[in-house]
């Protein structure tokens, strides 16, 4: 969760530096106390900690395994490949 968050947190930045205007940098100066806040809770409350921990844990497990499911449908087609 923190990982997309600073991904368009740093999106949103880069925007700002490239590309600023009177409205995204209000929007910029609005939102960040927010983000801020966001990265503070999820850093000191232990028990949002573990759940954040544990979901990005079950999706990593996940992503592996659809990428092994993947693999087994792909290498009898690869040994198929004459090349």
């Amino acid at each position: 969760m923190s990982a997309c968050i600073e991904y368009t947190w740093g999106m949103a930045g880069h925007l700002n530096g490239m590309k600023n205007g009177k409205e995204l940098q209000q929007a910029y100066e609005t939102t960040q106390p927010k983000v801020v806040k966001a990265f503070s809770e999820f850093s000191q409350l232990k028990p949002l900690f573990d759940a954040l921990s544990s979901l990005e844990s079950q999706m990593s497990v996940k992503l592996v395994q659809d990428f092994l499911k993947q693999q087994h449908h792909i290498e009898p087609l690869m040994q198929m490949n004459p090349c």
